[in-house]
C-alpha cells in the first residue's frame, strides 16, 4: 500500500532524519542485545521520550506522535506483527496514563545538543 506525503518536503525531511537518528542511536547503544528488548518498558520509554523532545523542540507541532512511534520500532525491529503493534501500543498508553512520557527541560536539551555537536567533531578528528 503506498502512502502520500501531503506536507511540506522540509518536514518530512526533518522527520526522516530524526527517525534515522533514533534508531541508529538505539541499534548502537544496544547491539547484539537489541533482540531481547522487543516490548522492553524503559526501551518504550526512551523512543517515546525523544518523540517528545522532537514535537516540542522542533517545527513539527502537528505530528502522530503514535504513528512516529510506530515506525521507529518497526524499524528497529523488524517483522512486527499485529499482536506486538497492539502491545507495544497499550505500553505507550500507560506510559502516557502515568505520566512517565515528557521532554526534557529546554535548558537540558541544548545542553545534549551542544555536548552531541563537540563529541561528533572530537570523533572525526
Amino acid at each position: 500500500m503506498l502512502h502520500t506525503y501531503n506536507g511540506k518536503l522540509r518536514n518530512l525531511k526533518k522527520e526522516s532524519e530524526f527517525l534515522n537518528a533514533i534508531v541508529s542511536s538505539i541499534k548502537t547503544d544496544f547491539g547484539v542485545n537489541l533482540p531481547n528488548l522487543r516490548n522492553n518498558i524503559e526501551l518504550v520509554n526512551t523512543i517515546a521520550n525523544n518523540i517528545e523532545d522532537y514535537v516540542k523542540y522542533s517545527l513539527c507541532k502537528k505530528c502522530d506522535k503514535l504513528a512516529l512511534f510506530h515506525k521507529i520500532y518497526c524499524e528497529i525491529f523488524t517483522n512486527v506483527g499485529d499482536n506486538e503493534k497492539d502491545s507495544v501500543t497499550a505500553l505507550v498508553e500507560y506510559l502516557h496514563e502515568n505520566g512517565k512520557i515528557k521532554a526534557r527541560p529546554f535548558f537540558k536539551y541544548v545542553l545534549d545538543v551542544v555536548r552531541g555537536f563537540f563529541q561528533k567533531k572530537e570523533n572525526e578528528k
